[in-house]
């Protein structure tokens, strides 16, 4: 009895559970350890080493798939692990030290057990990162996010499309090569992991909401409405923004001449978390009134709100070059329902013959578009691709 606990443990330890003094003593340690074995195994778990735990054990240090064996499963595993980035192999049965460090490495990099034996969880994490739907050939909603992020932290110019085609892979490449990673072109789950810590501690998302849309035309004046002005503006900022700048991630209310209800349009910019809300909208009046202001919700107390607002403002008064109506506070339902910093910004008077005029001219709202992404670009500190 007391040379099989002493077995058990040491069996354990070479099966990368535990730590041990080999002693008899069956106590709490060694019971957590078998637990921990029991589970990582898909064994019931009870911290008894039944039959079934013990014929586990005993599976896993006589496997083929282990240093001094050789066999034919062997030849097809260095393959594997040549493919995912891990080592370079003669193709033959030996399982040498040389294969026994490599696997090593690779249970290592994805979290598994270290045992240097290629065991069941070693080789099903093989076969999932190898049947990855992030991987060149495939295609998958998630590649589009993973464009979406490689992008605000200035990796690649994409089509934000679903195929994992060879640029992907390629920009997926470089961006585990500068981050220290496993070379594979795989948006592993150590990519991801990592894509997400610098998306998280780098980028700014920007919700940008372009007002009215559908069967609210806003602002009317000399054939002209409002909804399509401000979406105009509010598309070619979003691509300024994404196709220049590092650091920036944006996403919009509507892209499309689509009616969405004001409160949707907060909860859509705090579902996903953004940092900054951006209202778009061009004025109107008594078809003499004329200029451009910008509010922020009436009785903020964030001083790095007023100062974004202050930043953003200035900066765009002086390239519009038209009459300043002030930076204002006031309680719009945008203002009011998002959870984060929101501005609304008021672009000239559409009933205005002369704004009106400048409105209408394409060129002009692009051009309005492109110095509303600067203007971002400079409160943020964005730098330029």
């Amino acid at each position: 009895q007391a040379e099989e606990v002493i077995q058990l443990k040491k069996d354990l330890v070479k099966l990368g559970f535990g730590q041990f003094e080999y002693n008899q003593n069956y106590g709490p340690t060694t019971k957590r350890t078998v637990e921990a074995f029991q589970l990582y195994y898909g064994l019931r778990v009870s911290g008894i080493v039944d039959e079934r735990t013990l014929g586990e054990i005993n599976n896993i240090l006589n496997s083929p798939l282990r240093e001094g064996q050789s066999h034919d499963d062997t030849v097809q595993l260095k393959k594997d692990l040549v493919s995912l980035g891990f080592g370079s192999f003669e193709y033959n049965k030996d399982y040498g030290p040389k294969t026994a460090k490599v696997v090593g490495e690779f249970q290592e990099y994805y979290g598994l057990r270290v045992n240097y034996i290629a065991d069941q969880p070693t080789l099903n994490k093989l076969r999932e990162i190898l049947n990855s739907p992030l991987r060149i050939n495939q295609q998958h909603e998630e590649t589009i996010r993973l464009k979406e992020k490689l992008s605000a932290l200035g990796y690649g110019n994409f089509d934000y499309n679903k195929s994992y085609g060879p640029k992907t892979e390629a920009v997926v490449k470089e961006f585990q090569r500068t981050n220290g990673l496993v070379v594979n072109g795989i948006a592993d789950e150590v990519t991801l992991k990592t894509l997400q810590e610098l998306y998280d501690k780098n980028v700014v998302k920007l919700f940008i909401d372009p007002g009215h849309g559908g069967h609210d035309p806003g602002g009317r004046g000399y054939g002209l409405m409002e909804k399509y002005v401000v979406l105009d503006i509010a598309l070619k900022t979003a691509e300024t923004l994404t196709t220049q700048y590092i650091g920036i991630d944006v996403k919009m209310s509507r892209k499309t001449d689509s009616f969405v209800e004001l409160e949707e349009r907060a909860r859509m910019a705090n579902d996903w978390g953004a940092d900054f809300f951006l209202s778009i909208h061009s004025n109107a009046y008594n078809y003499t009134s004329r200029g451009f202001e910008s509010f922020i919700l009436r009785g903020t107390d964030s001083t790095e709100l007023k100062q974004r607002q202050r930043d953003i403002h200035t900066y765009l008064i002086n390239k519009i070059g038209t009459i300043d109506r002030g930076m204002k506070q006031a309680n719009f339902s945008v203002l009011r329902n998002t959870n984060m910093q929101a501005l609304l910004l008021e672009y000239l008077f559409i009933d205005n013959i002369e704004e009106n005029a400048l409105l209408k001219d394409a060129k002009y709202r692009e051009w309005l578009g492109e110095i509303t992404a600067e203007a971002i670009a400079y409160t943020f500190k964005l730098k330029r691709k």
